[in-house]
């Protein structure tokens, strides 16, 4: 509905299936609008939840010169194969701009984030339905008001600083631009550039004032280290990659998936040469899921699955009476 006919879109259904509605994307003209709602409007949430040819079918479509592919991947089951999506994503995003929409306590949160950190989007999480159309509203306002894209910094001085995060995304209305850098002298200005309604942008930025605050440091230091997984994500592990992030880490005294902080009681409860027990731990699910030995429970959605589960039992009880009323008829 905020569609104008100069837009154009597609809708892509998945669940154990993917079905786009159009083979590529239209003109959001009155035609397709009302087309693109009725098939909307009759989607069935059956089958699993495939995301992998979902995102591959949306990004891999061909761009379209003079347009910006904006993708909003909305879903509310839980997400697996994360290195197989964040390689698709890596693979086929080029210029596009990756949305994700997480609804209820399913979805992989960590996923959701970071896909939509690598797709230079953002992400927006709905905890409950009565939600949906405040959120979604405030992520359509997003998508249609970019202040400034294509955001690039140049800095003045001999040396390039050190700057993370070191890829900017598109920047929104009412959004911060928050950056952290590790200077020299002679880095005492910044030019700030991007696109804004068609036109280049460039803003010269003076650095003084400055305040020496140990928190500036551990906050450059946090996403320096965030960086650096995401390479482990795009690149997988390997043993210099692992040192560096171990490196950062101690010096700035933070905690890391290789270091930690170590407490030391003087006084430990437990006597000398008493033996030690060792038992398993349930992991955290999430809200509304149950799990046991003897049974596993799937994740719950934020959907109204559980009263369409008891409409269909009523119906099902209905249509027992019914063929036992006719049963009763015939003889």
């Amino acid at each position: 509905e905020t569609l104008t006919p100069a837009d154009r879109f597609n809708v892509i259904e998945f669940n154990s299936i993917t079905r786009s509605l159009f083979s590529h994307a239209v003109f959001a003209d009155s035609q397709s609008v009302q087309l693109a709602s009725q098939f909307v409007n009759n989607l069935q949430a059956d089958g699993g939840t495939e995301m992998a040819p979902a995102i591959r079918a949306a990004l891999a479509s061909d761009r379209i010169e003079g347009f910006v592919r904006q993708v909003v991947f909305m879903t509310d089951g839980s997400v697996g194969s994360e290195t197989e999506l964040f390689g698709i994503i890596k693979k086929d995003l080029h210029d596009s701009r990756l949305f994700t929409v997480g609804i209820g306590s399913a979805p992989n949160s960590y996923f959701m984030r970071k896909a939509a950190q690598f797709g230079r989007g953002t992400y927006t999480f709905i905890s409950a339905q009565d939600e949906i159309a405040e959120r979604m509203q405030d992520l359509f306002l997003k998508l249609q008001t970019p202040v400034l894209t294509d955001l690039q910094l140049e800095w003045s001085g001999d040396s390039e600083p050190e700057v993370w995060p070191s890829r900017l995304s598109d920047l929104y209305s009412g959004q911060p631009l928050l950056i952290t850098a590790k200077l020299e002298a002679s880095n005492t200005a910044l030019k700030l550039k991007g696109t804004t309604a068609g036109q280049t942008w460039s803003r010269t930025i003076t650095l003084g004032g400055d305040v020496n605050h140990p928190g500036i440091a551990s906050l450059w230091a946090r996403n320096k280290i965030a960086h650096l997984m995401d390479r482990k994500v795009e690149q997988g592990e390997s043993p210099e990659l692992r040192q560096e992030i171990v490196d950062v880490a101690l010096r700035h005294q933070l905690l890391s998936p290789y270091t930690s902080l170590v407490a030391v009681d003087p006084n430990p409860v437990r006597t000398a040469g008493e033996k030690l027990q060792s038992s398993a731990i349930a992991n955290l699910l999430p809200k509304g899921s149950a799990q046991n030995v003897q049974a596993y429970g799937f994740p719950q959605g934020a959907t109204l699955s559980r009263f369409h589960g008891l409409i269909a039992l009523l119906c099902l009880l209905l249509a027992t009476g019914l063929f036992h009323l006719k049963g009763r008829y015939e003889k």
